[in-house]
């Protein structure tokens, strides 16, 4: 399990900080991921079984679209926690985006 959190955890933090996460955007966030997860596997295994059945190759282009299926969803599930765990730039101080003097030497 990516997160575990208890309810009662999430909401207590919610109400602490406004940068940690709460039980919808963690329900939303998981809900995403099983889209991620499922969506390729279904269709790629159903191109692959017709396709299967169309040029009598059972079971070889079902396996290639599950297998497909899993880099797919792999690569899809690591676009969205990169995405979710690079901080955003709204979130930067203005003493983070100030440039510093040069250095006399």
């Amino acid at each position: 399990m990516l997160f575990t959190f208890s309810e009662f955890d999430v909401f207590a933090m919610s109400r602490r900080s406004d940068r940690t996460p709460d039980i919808w955007m963690l329900l939303g966030f998981a809900g995403e991921l099983g889209y991620t997860i499922a969506v390729p596997v279904v269709v790629l295994a159903l191109v692959g079984r017709f396709l299967d059945r169309s040029w009598g190759t059972t079971p070889w282009l079902l396996l290639t679209g599950v297998v497909l299926a899993v880099v797919v969803s792999a690569m899809g599930v690591t676009h969205k926690i990169r995405t979710m765990l690079t901080p955003d730039v709204s979130d930067r101080t203005d003493a983070d985006t100030t440039t510093k003097p040069p250095k006399s030497t």
